[in-house]
């Protein structure tokens, strides 16, 4: 579905009426399109390669979808402050983009609302630490003027109170939806979601603010928020390698004790750990207490800095051990995914991963371990 290609009815009586219905629901979805970009960029481990101070801000900040009447409203501490901050963030949205001027008129319709957003919140005991407007339209040349006149200290057109705002609203780049999605959908991949999964999963994100919306509740579209509509479960995590990377630790654990001195025949071990890069099954053979065990644990470390590994008894390996890995890694929701599903679920978080995504490290093939009454090889 795409959610700011809303046409109106073809019907000629009511042409004009449903195609400002259509605008206003376009210009509604954007608004929210921004709110879950705030708030998904906020909550994600990667970093952004470009960040504007909007986003910047979002980071820390609780984004609340109509917050204080106004579109979208960002609620953070302030550092030795009594009180709690606030900035207010104003949307307009235009199906003809940038060939669509944002006139005077309209301009100071925008300050104006800033302002009653700001009575509000100051109202509720929260200072106002900024003012942005998010669009994908330009200025006209009277509004760019004005603009400029109110940051140079002139009043120009204004009056007392749309001259304050004017000075301190900061106007980002135009942006069409596509690029507030992207935010969204960076924050859905972190969790390994297919595409069929995101979509179905960003209308249950849209039904449930708007249904928030109906009821005239200021709705905080919370990382919470994101998670369960998104995964449909709130005990989902992250797959990516940082957020990983505490239990690829632990999975080398498995392996036994680091050693405690250098390894003797250090080249035979070294030989090993280089033959990975060009195939696909290493096995390392030799009597006991050789150091085999140290040499592949040393390697698992070395990979598990930009691979994710799995350490196992040759026993534990069942023939759906990677769908079982990656499920318990995404927190064991859904069913169990197919062997290329669960990769690719692993590509979807990691995309800079290169290949081989995940490595399997067994140690003691030929060894006897007890398991109660049972004899495992």
């Amino acid at each position: 579905m795409d959610l700011m290609n809303c046409k109106a009815p073809a019907e000629t009586a009511t042409t004009q009426v449903a195609g400002g219905g259509s605008t206003a629901l376009s210009g509604f979805l954007y608004q929210m399109l921004v709110a879950f970009g705030l708030s998904g960029l906020g909550s994600m481990q990667r970093e952004e390669d470009h960040i504007s101070a909007l986003l910047l801000l979002a980071r820390g900040a609780s984004v609340v979808h109509e917050g204080y009447d106004g579109d979208v409203a960002l609620l953070h501490k302030i550092p030795r402050a009594a009180k709690n901050g606030v900035v207010l963030v104003q949307c307009k949205f235009s199906k003809s983009g940038t060939s669509s001027e944002i006139a005077p008129k309209e301009l100071k319709g925008i300050l104006d609302r800033l302002y009653a957003a700001a009575k509000k919140a100051r109202g509720d005991g929260r200072a106002v630490t900024g003012f942005f407007l998010v669009t994908n339209r330009t200025h006209s040349q009277g509004s760019d003027k004005i603009l400029r006149d109110a940051k140079a200290g002139k009043s120009g057109e204004l009056n007392r109170i749309q001259n304050c705002i004017a000075r301190q609203l900061i106007v980002e780049p135009p942006s069409e939806p596509e690029f507030w999605e992207s935010k969204l959908t960076k924050f859905a991949s972190e969790f390994g979601l297919l595409y069929a999964e995101y979509n179905e999963g960003r209308q249950r994100l849209l039904g449930s603010l708007l249904e928030r919306t109906g009821l005239s509740v200021d709705c905080e579209v919370s990382r919470d928020m994101l998670v369960q509509c998104l995964t449909g479960s709130r005990t989902a995590c992250p797959i990516t390698h940082a957020a990983i990377q505490p239990r690829l630790e632990w999975e080398l654990k498995r392996l036994g004790p680091a050693p405690r001195h250098q390894l003797i025949a250090r080249h035979n071990a070294e030989s090993a750990m280089a033959m990975h890069s060009n195939r696909a099954l290493i096995v390392c053979v030799g009597q006991g207490g050789t150091g085999k065990s140290a040499a592949l644990r040393e390697w698992g470390q070395r990979e598990s800095q930009n691979r994710f590994i799995a350490a196992r008894r040759p026993a534990n390996v069942t023939d759906d051990w990677i769908s079982a890995q990656i499920q318990q890694w995404r927190g064991s929701i859904g069913t169990k995914d197919s062997a290329e599903d669960a990769l690719a679920r692993i590509g979807a978080a990691n995309p800079n991963m290169q290949s081989p995504l995940l490595l399997l490290c067994l140690d003691g093939i030929d060894e006897r371990v007890t398991v109660g009454s049972h004899t495992q090889y």
